[in-house]
C-alpha cells in the first residue's frame, strides 16, 4: 500500500466513525481546524504503521486501534491525539512482535527441513562430509585404543564404531576376508 491510499483508508475506517459516533471539540470549529485536527490524526497513525503491510491486515489493525481508543476513552467528544498515537504504537509494536515471533518459527520450521536434508545427504553420501576410508579406519583404530586403555565404556564405543563402519560400507569399502585354515590342517 503507498501512502495516499493508507491515509485514504485512514479516512474512511477511522475518521468517518469518530465523526459519527463522537462530538467534536469547541476549538475544532473551523474548517482549518478540524482538517489540521484529522490529518494529525492520519498522519500519527499512518508513521506508526509497518511499511510492508498488505490492505486485509492494515484495515485489521486500524480496527485494533480504533477498539484501544474506544477502550481508554471516557467522554462524548473526539479521541485526543495522544491517546490516538498511543493505541498506534501499542497495536503497531504488537503486530510486529507478533509477525517475528511467526517469522521464527517459519524459519526454525525451514532450519529443521534444510538439517534434515543435510542429514539425509550425510548418510548417503559421506565423501561430501569429509569421511573417507582411511579417516573411517583412523577413527575405529582411536575408539579401539580408548577402549583398550579404559578411557571409555565398551559399549558406548561399539555405539560410536557404528558410525564410520556405515560410512565405510556406503564408500563401498569391504573387509578383507580372512581365510581361517581347515581344522583338518591344524
Amino acid at each position: 500500500m503507498d501512502y495516499q491510499s493508507r491515509i485514504v483508508m485512514i479516512q474512511r475506517k477511522f475518521i468517518v466513525n469518530m465523526k459519527t459516533l463522537y462530538i467534536k471539540h469547541k476549538a475544532l470549529d473551523t474548517d482549518e481546524s478540524i482538517g489540521l485536527y484529522f490529518e494529525e490524526i492520519a498522519n500519527g497513525i499512518n508513521a506508526r504503521m509497518p511499511t510492508d503491510i498488505n490492505e486485509d491486515e492494515f484495515i485489521s489493525v486500524l480496527r485494533k486501534i480504533w477498539e484501544r481508543c474506544i477502550q481508554g476513552h471516557k467522554s462524548n467528544f473526539y479521541f485526543s491525539l495522544s491517546l490516538v498515537i498511543k493505541a498506534a504504537s501499542d497495536v503497531s509494536r504488537d503486530f510486529n512482535e507478533r509477525r517475528k515471533a511467526a517469522n521464527r518459527k517459519f524459519e526454525s520450521v525451514e532450519k529443521g527441513v534444510a538439517e534434515a536434508e543435510v542429514v539425509k545427504n550425510c548418510k548417503t553420501h559421506p565423501e561430501e562430509f569429509g569421511w573417507t576410508i582411511e579417516k573411517c579406519h583412523k577413527w575405529l583404530d582411536d575408539i579401539d585404543g580408548m577402549i583398550a586403555r579404559q578411557e571409555i565404556n565398551v559399549h558406548v564405543a561399539r555405539s560410536l564404531q557404528g558410525i564410520p563402519r556405515a560410512a565405510l560400507k556406503r564408500l563401498g569399502y569391504v573387509e578383507p576376508v580372512v581365510e581361517l585354515p581347515e581344522f583338518d590342517a591344524l
